[in-house]
C-alpha cells in the first residue's frame, strides 16, 4: 500500500512539473476556472479529450457516456439512465467536480485566484 502512495505521490508530482509546457496548457488553465475542477482533474479531461473542439456537442456526450438510453416503439418513447458507454475514467473525474455544484458558489481563494489567472472576472 505504501509502495503505491509512493508511485502516486510521483506521477503526480511529474504531471504537476510537466503540465505548464503542455501543447494545450492555456485549455487546462482554463478549464481551472470552473469550480470543482483543479490542475490534475483539468489535465486529466485534456489528456483524456485532447482539444475539445474535435468533439460536436453530441458526440462529446457520447464520448463521455453521458447520454440517455432510450426506448422507442412506434410513437412510444421512453428515455432511461445514461448508457455509461463512453469513457468511464472521465465520467468519474467528472461526477467527482460536479459535487461542487451542491453548495453556493464561493470565488475567494483558490477559485478565485485560477479564475483571474486565466483572465476571467472575480465578482
Amino acid at each position: 500500500m505504501e509502495e503505491a502512495d509512493d508511485r502516486l505521490q510521483r506521477l503526480t508530482q511529474a504531471i504537476r512539473e510537466a503540465w505548464p509546457e503542455h501543447p494545450l496548457a492555456r485549455l487546462i488553465q482554463a478549464l481551472q476556472a470552473l469550480r470543482g475542477i483543479d490542475w490534475l482533474t483539468a489535465a486529466t479531461l485534456v489528456a483524456e479529450c485532447g482539444d475539445f473542439s474535435q468533439f460536436q456537442h453530441p458526440q462529446l456526450m457520447a464520448f463521455l457516456g453521458l447520454v440517455p438510453t432510450e426506448s422507442s416503439s412506434g410513437e412510444t418513447r421512453h428515455q432511461g439512465g445514461l448508457t455509461k458507454t463512453g469513457n468511464a475514467h472521465i465520467r468519474r473525474v467528472l461526477t467527482q467536480s460536479a459535487h461542487t455544484y451542491r453548495f453556493l458558489p464561493s470565488l475567494h481563494g483558490l477559485v478565485g485566484r485560477r479564475l483571474a489567472a486565466c483572465g476571467g472576472r472575480r465578482t
